[in-house]
């Protein structure tokens, strides 16, 4: 469940920072590609996905920053 939570708020981050940011598209292309090319290759060890978390952290953050900032104008 919380993996799922992560993959969701990193997803909404990216929709958010679609605009202000000049560099998202690089934050979501590489892990995408990377989670591709290792769905191509047949056994792939876990390890090897635990690269693409940062980005996923990142983008999480920024979702996560956007709301509670918004929860404080909401209650101002």
């Amino acid at each position: 469940a919380l993996n799922l939570f992560y993959l969701a708020a990193a997803a909404a981050g990216a929709w958010l920072l679609r605009r202000r940011e000049a560099l998202w598209g690089l934050l979501i292309a590489y892990p995408l590609l990377r989670s591709l090319l290792l769905a191509a290759m047949g056994a792939v060890e876990d390890r090897y996905t635990l690269e693409c978390l940062p980005f996923v952290l990142v983008l999480a953050a920024g979702f996560l920053s956007w709301w509670q900032q918004r929860q404080r104008l909401d209650e101002a």
